[in-house]
């Protein structure tokens, strides 16, 4: 039985350096796993589909907010991730935390989704720092 694993990276930038740490670890995670497939999924390309958890004055709502329900493109890929047998979830660490766009994918997801699978936590950020956010911020999201 194959193990489907999905990638899910929050980089905002392109090229995005939390892409290419969701690449490594789906690569390692494959290789570790034997007979796994790893599908990533950039959430950037989403942007405008996921609804924010909450709206800056002034600021254009997301296409999700206008119609009550997901886009036929996020639908895909919220079903992809409720199919898998596990999750690599990786954000940028910005202020100490993971970027909003991280926080509202997960706020879409349905709230039992994740129980029972696998998630590996990682992040990127520019000093070692940072790393305290995957324990104090991300961690807990998925506890």
């Amino acid at each position: 039985m194959t193990v489907r694993i999905v990638a899910i990276p929050a980089g905002l930038s392109e090229p995005s350096t939390t892409r290419m740490l969701a690449d490594r670890i789906g690569e390692a995670t494959r290789k570790r796993l034997g007979d796994a497939t790893v599908e990533i999924v950039n959430l950037r390309e989403f942007a405008h589909d996921i609804p924010p958890k909450h709206f800056v004055q002034g600021g254009a709502p997301a296409d999700a907010n206008l119609t009550g329900f997901a886009s036929p493109r996020l639908q895909h890929v919220l079903d992809d991730v409720m199919a898998a047998d596990g999750l690599i979830a990786v954000s940028p660490i910005f202020k100490a935390s993971y970027t909003g766009l991280f926080k509202s994918f997960f706020d879409v997801l349905e709230a039992d989704v994740l129980i029972g699978k696998s998630v590996i936590v990682a992040a990127s950020g520019g000093t070692g720092r940072h790393s305290l956010a995957v324990d104090f911020a991300m961690r807990p999201l998925f506890a």
